[in-house]
């Protein structure tokens, strides 16, 4: 069979294809209603010899006329859409696996130092200021600390009356609870003495059993002080 020159060729469905001299290509154009005076008629364009051997009008052509070559599906870009798809997913994933973590954390957190409350007027931040005075004491293990923030009677109720005793309690209890947050959750007056509610959270290295852990343990305990003045400054009375 004689090749097929290159050149615009009917495709049996009102437009013109180009073909390049091996196979159709993608480049189709549709002509006017009406040729254009003194344009060349297809029987011109294609030569009487090709036209035998392609009776259809055009290479490539089965006896039935269908247009095969022309009409083979395009490439499908699906793909594109999955891979874009896939890269949405895996960022998800990835921000899952970072966010989903903190913010349980952060809701851990919450849910153990409770939301914090200012206090109101001056009796109030007095009272704050000395219960804050007393976790201090205990943190770092200070008598004038606790001297400065309780009055006699807490220290007598609660055994505290000796330094060297709350030294060496304080010193123990540093060495089994760490990140020991005081949050204030309440702050009410009642006469005059003012109720302090706190939310304390700690990491233990000393379970149930009284035994040490290598793996931290989380908790956190309420308490309600009754601070009241005395003289010129105010010192936790009650703790319950």
């Amino acid at each position: 069979m004689t090749p097929m020159p290159p050149g615009w060729y009917d495709d049996q469905r009102g437009a013109l294809r180009w073909w390049d001299g091996t196979q159709w290509t993608e480049h189709v154009a549709t002509p006017d209603p009406e040729p254009a005076a003194g344009a060349e008629a297809i029987d011109e364009i294609i030569p009487l010899e090709l036209q035998e051997e392609h009776p259809s009008g055009y290479p490539g052509a089965g006896a039935s006329g269908a247009f095969v070559a022309a009409t083979e599906p395009a490439k499908s870009k699906l793909w594109i859409l999955w891979v874009v798809l896939g890269v949405v997913l895996l960022c998800i994933v990835v921000a899952a696996a970072v966010v989903i973590p903190l913010l349980f954390l952060s809701l851990t957190r919450g849910s153990a130092g409770g939301e914090s409350v200012a206090p109101d007027g001056q009796a109030q931040t007095a009272a704050v200021a000395a219960v804050e005075l007393y976790d201090e004491a205990w943190q770092n293990a200070d008598c004038d600390a606790l001297t400065e923030s309780t009055t006699q009677r807490f220290r007598e109720d609660n055994g505290l009356t000796d330094c060297d005793d709350f030294v060496e309690n304080a010193q123990a209890f540093a060495e089994g609870f760490d990140d020991y947050v005081l949050t204030v959750t309440d702050v009410t007056e009642d006469g005059g003495a003012v109720s302090v509610e706190t939310r304390e959270s700690y990491v233990t290295y000393i379970d149930d059993q009284g035994q040490l852990v290598e793996e931290p343990i989380p908790g956190s305990v309420d308490w309600t002080y009754t601070v009241v003045q005395e003289g010129d400054r105010w010192a936790v009375d009650v703790l319950d």
